[in-house]
């Protein structure tokens, strides 16, 4: 039998330029993202009230977002608050130094790329399914906490900057999240 229905708001954003989205100058905006990434279940929503659309609600919302920016935009833009305060912290950044291949024009056949994207679709949503599934405590095989986690996270700690600590910490947990799965 389920238990008790909860009323919850899954938030996706694809940004294509997370400079043009994300401002951080806004705490509001700030203190939202945290609310919302953190997903802690709350008995009142989260209400932003404007003159033109009124009051918008927000249950329980979980938050997953997707952007790209350049290593100049996210020097300039993302301020210490940012960073120490926790949000830039709740982010995984995938970074490169130089793009993995040229491609000048980018090959692109219509069937083959529905196709394709159908099959990945179905291959996701199943791998969704079967991870709905699983319950129980994760464990760390054996020796793998004490060979590689400690260590991989001693020297984070130990090499990152006074300032990006609480990222660091934050990392760890990414990097427990993903390894359950």
């Amino acid at each position: 039998a389920l238990g008790p229905l909860t009323k919850v708001s899954p938030l996706a954003a694809a940004v294509g330029e997370l400079g043009t989205w994300l401002d951080l100058e806004q705490p509001k905006l700030e203190d939202f993202m945290i609310d919302m990434w953190d997903g802690q279940l709350s008995p009142t929503p989260w209400k932003h009230v404007t003159q033109t659309h009124g009051a918008k609600h927000v249950w329980n919302g979980i938050l997953s977002l997707a952007g790209c920016t350049t290593p100049a935009w996210a020097s300039a833009h993302i301020t210490p608050t940012a960073l120490a305060g926790g949000l830039m912290s709740r982010f995984v950044v995938f970074h490169a130094e130089e793009p993995s291949q040229a491609i000048a024009i980018p090959k692109f056949h219509p069937q083959w790329h529905a196709k394709d994207r159908r099959a990945a679709a179905d291959r996701l949503a199943e791998d969704l399914r079967e991870i709905a599934t699983l319950r129980g405590e994760a464990e760390f095989a054996p020796g793998v906490f004490d060979r590689v986690h400690a260590p991989w996270y001693a020297r984070l700690k130990r090499e990152a900057r006074a300032r990006a600590r609480d990222v660091v910490t934050r990392k760890q947990t990414h990097v427990m999240k993903l390894s359950m799965i």
